[in-house]
């Protein structure tokens, strides 16, 4: 996987990770998540066809900040 640059947790300023979970048997695809370490802090969650795209989703969906605009 590529480098991930996740922004600190908007809830507590805490440091997040990227979770993947794969379910074996079932053909849902690839799961993604952000959790913050600290305040335990998530983001919704993606099912996609690729950890990158599931990664992808969850990293833009957790970086963005209301006010901002898109980088």
């Amino acid at each position: 996987m590529s480098e991930i640059k996740l922004k600190p947790c908007p809830f507590c300023g805490g440091v997040a990770q990227l979770n993947y979970e794969r379910i074996t048997g079932e053909n849902k695809g690839f799961w993604a998540q952000v959790i913050c370490r600290k305040c335990h802090g998530r983001s919704g969650g993606t099912w996609a066809g690729s950890y990158s795209a599931a990664e992808r989703k969850e990293v833009n969906t957790w970086n963005r900040r209301a006010g901002e605009q898109n980088e």
